[in-house]
């Protein structure tokens, strides 16, 4: 093989990209270790080119995006039967987690711009839902967290902060449950939900029965990747009814 190869000359990324704005999309990546995984792209805000050139430059094996990467045209109220799957096993209070493809208005589209741009060059492009992942695979015990490590607008410096320790909490609840090696913890939504999106595509590398593939039932849907999530187990399932 030839210099070029870079399959060959370094260990294999697996990306996550959390999409947002212009100077509001993070994107996280891991690699394969001994113990489990490495941090090795620490959370940083990428604009679309530059994810698509470092995919380019490194051996980025599998990309998991946070948005609505595929639709239907019977699907015209922004709903996929996927979307309503997902929030049926949310808590009832939970369920605007999961939002229409019409609410979140440029979010998609940027994400289907990016799996266009980066499918000559990724072998495993696929959505995910970093939020609900965090639920699946921390439980309901984590619930409290998982609620308000999102800021909202109009909060006080105080509530700002408490969004941040819980991001902070639920990162090293994260990277203890998944074995991930970081230099360093993070504090941010937008910084963990790149993170959990990155271990979602590994995973389904490494281990895929521990991830759900989010059933479709679109007839002729476009676009690029499967809905992949967490797969949430018994004690979740059980403990949910309590919650609906």
């Amino acid at each position: 093989m030839n210099h070029d190869d870079i399959s060959s000359a370094e260990p294999a990324i697996f990306l996550g990209i959390d999409v947002a704005g212009q100077k509001k999309t993070f994107v996280a990546g891991l690699s394969s270790s001994e113990r489990g995984y490495k941090l090795v792209l620490p959370p940083e805000i990428m604009t679309l080119e530059q994810i698509r050139d470092y995919c380019r430059d490194h051996n980025v094996l599998g990309v998991a995006i946070d948005a609505q990467l595929t639709a239907d045209l019977k699907e015209n109220n922004g709903f996929r039967y996927g979307d309503r799957m997902l929030q049926g096993y949310l808590p009832k209070s939970c369920s605007n987690w999961v939002q229409s493809a019409n609410c979140l208005y440029a979010v998609p589209a940027r994400g289907r711009l990016l799996a266009d741009h980066l499918a000559p060059l990724v072998g495993t492009i696929i959505e995910t839902h970093p939020r609900a992942s965090l639920l699946f695979a921390l439980g309901l015990d984590s619930l409290v967290d998982i609620k308000k490590y999102k800021p909202r607008p109009r909060q006080t410096p105080i509530q700002r902060d408490a969004c941040k320790e819980s991001a902070l909490s639920l990162w090293r609840s994260w990277t203890n449950r998944y074995h991930i090696q970081c230099e360093k913890d993070f504090r941010s939504d937008d910084e963990l939900d790149a993170l959990v999106c990155a271990s979602v595509v590994a995973l389904l590398h490494a281990h895929p029965k521990q991830l759900w593939r989010v059933p479709s039932q679109a007839e002729h849907p476009v676009g690029r990747g499967p809905l992949y999530v967490i797969r949430p187990d018994k004690k979740y399932l059980r403990r949910l009814r309590a919650y609906r």
